[in-house]
């Protein structure tokens, strides 16, 4: 039998939604991988990235979020692959 009292999720795809507020995603404490591409007809509306700051997100896709512009956030997480395609993010320092 599964113990959901100890099942954690480590990917989640939200492709298509239209998601602005991440901090319900703080609490995901072993999420790896995050797909957050809305759909293809429409811009995303993610701002900010600081509710990730303490995940140990490896992959991430925030394409199309056209308002996101500081990855500030990223600068602690290991992450290995990240889709920044059709953001006004100019600084990649972070990535480091």
């Amino acid at each position: 039998l599964l113990d959901h009292t100890k099942t954690q999720v480590v990917l989640i795809h939200l492709d298509g939604s239209q998601i602005s507020d991440l901090r319900p995603l703080a609490k995901l404490t072993a999420l790896r991988h995050l797909n957050l591409q809305p759909i293809s007809e429409s811009k995303g509306l993610i701002t900010s990235l600081e509710p990730l700051r303490q995940l140990p997100l490896d992959f991430i896709d925030v394409s199309c979020h056209e308002l996101l512009n500081d990855i500030g956030p990223f600068e602690t997480l290991p992450l290995v692959s990240v889709n920044l395609t059709a953001t006004k993010v100019s600084d990649l320092t972070p990535l480091r």
